[in-house]
C-alpha cells in the first residue's frame, strides 16, 4: 500500500513539472496560484484528511504523529524540554510566551535552546509611563549555560508547573530601561509570574484547518524538495468566551504587504474567518524592537509592540452575536512588574 501511494505520489510530481506553468512568487518568496491550482488542491484535500485520521488513530509513540501531543504518551513528556537531534546541527526546542492588556502593558519572555549550550533568549516588558524593559544583551539573543535541558539563560528561567496548564516565568537582575525620548538606564527587576491556560491545548496536528492547509499547499510549486521539507503550516485559530474553538480557515492577510522591503507600516488592517464569523482586525504599531539570531546576526527580526484600534470588531455572528471581543493572552498582573523597578 505504501509503495502504491509513494509511486502514486511520485507520478503526480513528474506530472506537475512538465505542464505547470508557475508564475514568477511576488518578491522571490510568495507563491501564486499556477493554472493547476483547482486540481492540486483536490489532490492534497484527501491526502491531508487520510493523514489527518492516521494521526487520531495514533498510539504515542510518535511513530505515525509529527509533533503534536500524540507525539508522546502523556502531557507531561510532551511540555518539556525536548533532547536536540544531534542529526540536525540547527536543532532547536524553544517556548515563547507574550502577554498584553488595554492599558499599555506588553510581555514578551521566550527562549531557544540549541546545541552547544546555546540559549537564544528575549525579554520585552512595556510599562506605560515607563518605557520599555529590555534584557541588556539585546539585541544579541545569544546567550550560553552550562545546565541542561533548561529553558533558562541571562537570569530569565521559563518552567512547566502542570503539563499543558501552568508555567512560571522568573526573571531576577538588570534590565535596560528604554525611555520614550531613546535614552536609557540600567534598572533592577525581579519577578515571579505564573501563566495558566484557560482554554484547551490546540494540537497542530489535528486541529488546523484542512481548507487552509490545501490552499497554502497548493500555492506552492511542487517538488521532491518540497514535499520532503513539508512538515507543518501553522494557520491559527479563535477560542470563543464560552470555551468553544474555531480554526482560522481564510485570510486576507499578505505578509508581503506589511514590511518585507524593510519598512514595515504603522498601521495595518485584515480580516479572517473561524467557522461562519468574519473579523476584521485593524492594528496600529506602538512601539519597535529590533532583535537578531544567528552567529553573524543572519536573521534579524522586529518586535512590534501592537495595539488593536476599536478592539476586534465581529460580523456574520452566527450564534456568536457580540459585538467586541478582547483576548487576554496570559493571565498575570503586569502591575507587580512595575512595582519592582527602580
Amino acid at each position: 500500500m505504501l509503495v502504491l501511494t509513494g509511486a502514486f505520489i511520485l507520478l503526480f510530481i513528474i506530472f506537475w513539472r512538465f505542464l505547470t506553468d508557475y508564475k514568477p512568487p511576488i518578491l522571490g518568496v510568495y507563491s501564486q496560484p499556477s493554472r493547476l491550482h483547482s486540481l492540486k488542491k483536490t489532490f492534497i484535500y484527501y491526502i491531508l484528511n487520510w493523514r489527518k485520521q492516521q494521526k487520531l488513530k495514533s498510539d504515542g509513540t510518535g511513530q505515525t504523529a509529527g509533533y503534536g501531543v500524540k507525539s508522546r504518551s502523556n502531557a507531561e513528556d510532551m511540555d518539556k524540554p525536548q533532547p536536540l537531534s544531534d542529526k540536525h546541527p540547527k536543532a532547536v526546542d524553544a517556548v515563547y510566551f507574550n502577554g498584553c492588556n488595554s492599558d499599555g502593558f506588553y510581555l514578551v519572555a521566550a527562549t531557544a535552546r540549541r546545541h552547544g549550550g546555546l540559549i537564544q533568549t528575549l525579554l520585552y516588558i512595556r510599562i506605560p509611563d515607563i518605557g520599555l524593559l529590555e534584557l541588556p544583551s539585546l539585541p544579541d539573543t545569544s546567550l550560553y549555560t552550562d545546565q541542561p535541558m533548561v529553558y533558562s539563560a541571562g537570569g530569565l528561567s521559563i518552567n512547566v508547573e502542570e503539563a499543558m496548564k501552568k508555567w512560571s516565568l522568573k526573571f531576577k537582575g538588570s534590565l535596560r530601561q528604554v525611555k520614550a525620548d531613546g535614552s536609557t538606564s540600567d534598572v533592577d527587576v525581579n519577578f515571579d509570574l505564573l501563566w495558566s491556560a484557560t482554554t484547551p491545548v490546540f494540537d497542530f496536528d489535528t486541529d488546523m484547518d484542512t481548507n487552509a492547509m490545501v490552499e497554502a499547499i497548493a500555492c506552492e510549486p511542487w517538488s521532491q524538495k518540497f514535499f520532503t521539507n513539508l512538515k507543518k503550516l501553522i494557520i491559527g485559530y479563535v477560542f470563543y468566551p464560552d470555551g468553544s474553538m474555531r480554526t482560522v480557515d481564510w485570510t486576507d492577510l499578505e505578509l508581503h504587504t506589511i514590511g518585507e522591503d524593510g519598512q514595515d507600516p504603522d498601521d495595518f488592517s485584515f480580516s479572517f474567518k473561524a467557522g461562519p464569523d468574519v473579523f476584521r482586525v485593524k492594528c496600529h504599531v506602538e512601539q519597535r524592537a529590533i532583535f537578531y539570531m544567528g552567529d553573524n546576526w543572519e536573521v534579524t527580526l522586529v518586535a512590534r509592540i501592537t495595539f488593536t484600534r476599536d478592539e476586534w470588531s465581529l460580523y456574520d455572528c452566527g450564534k456568536h452575536s457580540f459585538p467586541a471581543i478582547k483576548y487576554s493572552v496570559l493571565n498575570i498582573d503586569l502591575d507587580k512588574v512595575s512595582n519592582k523597578c527602580d
